[in-house]
């Protein structure tokens, strides 16, 4: 049996809004506004090649894994 749901966002979330899935965005708009929001089965996809890069102390990163070995690492 369930008998709670902890909804907790963690840094990761905010690549994830940054490539277009924005999680908490689409929490926050269910529970503020449950009969305007779309209930429907949203299937969130991203563009092919796409990687998602985090780091505990570095702001995390969106881009092509085709751009990776070209970006220098004084890039950010």
């Amino acid at each position: 049996m369930i008998t709670e749901i902890n909804v907790r966002f963690v840094a990761f979330m905010s690549v994830l809004a940054q490539a277009g899935a924005n999680l908490p965005l689409d929490y926050l708009e269910a529970n503020l506004d449950p009969g305007a929001f779309a209930t429907a089965y949203k299937h969130y996809t991203f563009e092919d090649d796409l990687i998602f890069l985090r780091d505990v102390d570095a702001r995390p990163i969106v881009m092509k894994e085709s751009e990776l070995l070209k970006r220098e690492v004084h890039d950010a």
